[in-house]
C-alpha cells in the first residue's frame, strides 16, 4: 500500500456522482460491495457492485474519511484507501434448502438442465473426484521453481512458458529468464509490466502501464511501440503472439484522457474504448478501436491471424479479424479473461464472486455459457487445445481469513476442461492467490501462485 497521504482518494478518482449514502463504520475482514465505479489514473480500479474485502482500517493522514484499505484485482492487487461512501454492506445469505452445508453452492455446475437424480449423481461424482485429487493429485505433479536470493530474488507477476526448461517472467524492476534449472535476471526494467507473451527465448513482448510495448530479443529490452499522443496514452493491458510476425496488444484507447471527459457519453468515441494494435514482424499497425465508449479491453488472445478475441469487462466479447473489431457476445458478468485454441474454439470468463463466475465457450460459430462456479474467483485461463482449458482461481470464502492472516494456507483451485467436463486438479496448498496460468501444447503448465512460479507435468501412477 502506498504511504499515507499518497493513497488513492476521492480527488484522484473519477466514475460518476456518489449515491447519497449514510456513512457507516466497517471493520477489517468485512465483505462489502463497491457503491460506484472507481477510476484511478484513467484505469478502472473497482466496479459498481463488485464484492471486496476490507484488509485493514488505516485512515489517510490528510483525508481521514478514507480509511478502509481495499485491494484492486484489476490493478495487480494494488491497495487503496476508500471511504464509507464507497462501500455498501452485504446482507448474509442463507444456503438454499436441500443443500448439505452449502456444498452444492461451492462447486462448478454445468449449465445443462438437471433433475434431482442428476444432482445426486453430480454430488457423488464430485466426492469421487475430490478423493482422486486428494490421493493421486489427478495425474499431475507440481514443482515450485522459485526465484531464489542467489538469483536476485524477485516476485513474479506475469509468466510466459516456452517449454519445460525455458520461461520468461516479469517481476518488479526486472525481467527474469528460466534456463535449465533456475531463474536468473535477464534485464532490468524501468516500467511496470502489465503482461508478457513469448514465442521463444529471443522473441518476447511486454506491455507497460504507461501505454508502451517493449521487445526482448534474448539479451536486451527495447521500446517498440509508444501509444502516447500529446501526453495522452492508451492503457496497454494485454499481449498475445502466435509467432514472431503475428503479435497483438489490447487495452483502452487514451485511458488517461482528461478527468472532465465522460467516457460513457455518446461523444466518447475515441476515449476509453477497446483498442487493438497489430505487429507484422516489421512494424506496428495504426490502432483499431471498438467504436464503443467504455469498452476497454482487459485481455486478448488469437486463434489464428483472423480470429483474435478480446474481453471487455463492461461490454462483452469482441473479435478482431485483422481489419475491424466487432462485438460477438454480451455476457451478464464482468469479463476478465479470454483464451483460444484455434479459430473454432475460444473461451472467456467472468469474475463476479461471491455470486457466480462463469465460463463461456465459442464453438460452431457462436458463444454460449459453458459452466458456472459459485463462490469462486477466476483469475486466469489458458487453452492447451480444443479439449483442454485450464482455469485458476480461489474459493471466495477463503479470502477473509487469508487477508486477515497472511500466514494461513488458502485453497488454490485449478480446473481443466477435458472433453467437455470441468475437473479439479490437485495443487499444493500455499498462502496467497493463484493469478496466472500458461498451458503448453505438450500438456504441461506454468503457473504463478503467491508470486512464485510453479511447473506442472502429467504424472503416471
Amino acid at each position: 500500500m502506498a504511504k499515507k497521504g499518497k493513497t488513492s482518494s476521492l480527488g484522484g478518482r473519477s466514475g460518476g456522482t456518489l449515491p447519497p449514502l449514510i456513512p457507516i463504520e466497517f471493520s477489517a475482514g468485512m465483505k462489502v460491495r463497491i457503491s460506484h465505479d472507481i477510476i484511478v489514473n484513467g484505469m478502472i480500479a473497482f466496479y459498481k457492485g463488485e464484492t471486496v474485502y476490507i484488509d485493514a482500517v488505516d485512515p489517510n493522514y490528510s483525508r481521514p474519511e478514507y480509511q478502509y484499505v481495499v485491494a484492486s484485482k484489476y490493478m495487480n492487487f494494488q491497495k487503496f484507501q476508500l471511504s464509507s461512501l464507497d462501500l455498501i454492506t452485504i446482507e448474509p445469505t442463507k444456503p438454499k434448502a436441500g443443500l448439505v452445508d452449502g456444498a452444492a453452492i461451492k462447486g462448478w455446475h454445468a449449465v445443462k438442465g438437471s433433475t434431482a437424480l442428476a444432482a445426486l449423481a453430480i454430488v457423488v461424482g464430485l466426492v469421487i473426484i475430490a478423493a482422486i485429487v486428494y490421493f493421486v493429485g489427478y495425474g499431475f505433479k507440481w514443482s515450485a521453481r522459485p526465484v531464489t536470493s542467489a538469483d536476485e530474488q524477485g516476485q513474479v507477476t506475469f509468466i510466459a512458458g516456452i517449454d519445460a526448461t525455458n520461461a520468461l517472467a516479469t517481476a518488479p524492476g526486472q525481467l527474469l529468464k528460466y534456463e535449465g534449472s533456475k531463474w536468473t535476471p535477464a534485464v532490468a526494467l524501468s516500467f511496470q509490466a502489465t503482461d508478457i507473451a513469448a514465442v521463444d527465448a529471443k522473441h518476447a513482448w511486454i506491455t507497460s502501464a504507461d501505454g508502451k510495448v517493449y521487445f526482448y530479443d534474448g539479451s536486451t529490452v527495447s521500446l517498440q511501440l509508444d501509444t502516447s499522443v500529446g501526453g495522452i496514452f492508451d492503457a496497454t493491458q494485454a499481449v498475445c503472439a502466435l509467432d514472431a510476425s503475428h503479435v497483438w496488444v489490447a487495452g483502452t484507447a487514451r485511458a488517461n484522457a482528461p478527468s472532465s471527459f465522460n467516457p460513457y457519453s455518446s461523444s466518447g468515441t475515441g476515449y476509453r474504448e477497446g483498442v487493438v494494435y497489430f505487429f507484422n514482424g516489421t512494424a506496428w499497425s495504426a490502432p483499431v478501436t471498438a467504436g464503443a465508449p467504455g469498452s476497454g479491453f482487459a485481455d486478448i488472445f488469437a486463434g489464428d491471424p483472423t480470429h483474435v478475441w478480446a474481453a471487455a469487462p463492461r461490454s462483452g466479447i469482441y473479435m478482431f479479424d485483422g481489419t475491424q473489431i466487432t462485438k460477438q457476445y454480451t455476457a451478464p458478468g464482468k469479463l476478465n479473461r479470454v483464451a483460444a485454441a484455434d479459430a473454432q474454439y475460444a473461451w472467456a470468463t467472468t469474475n463476479d464472486a461471491p455470486n457466480t463466475s462463469e465460463v463461456y465457450v465459442f464453438k460452431d460459430g457462436t458463444w454460449s455459457k459453458d459452466a458456472s462456479a459459485l463462490h469462486m474467483i477466476i483469475y486466469d485461463i489458458s487453452a492447451q487445445d480444443a479439449s483442454h482449458l485450464w482455469v485458476t482461481g480461489v474459493k471466495d470464502e477463503d479470502l477473509p481469513m487469508a487477508q486477515k492472516n497472511p500466514g494461513r494456507q488458502t485453497l488454490q483451485v485449478m480446473w481443466v476442461m477435458s472433453g467437455g467436463s470441468y475437473r479439479p486438479v490437485g495443487f499444493p496448498k500455499v498462502k496467497g492467490l493463484g493469478k496466472v496460468v500458461d498451458a503448453l501444447k505438450s500438456g504441461s503448465v506454468w503457473a504463478v501462485v503467491e508470486l512464485t512460479p510453479y511447473y506442472g507435468t502429467k504424472k503416471f501412477f
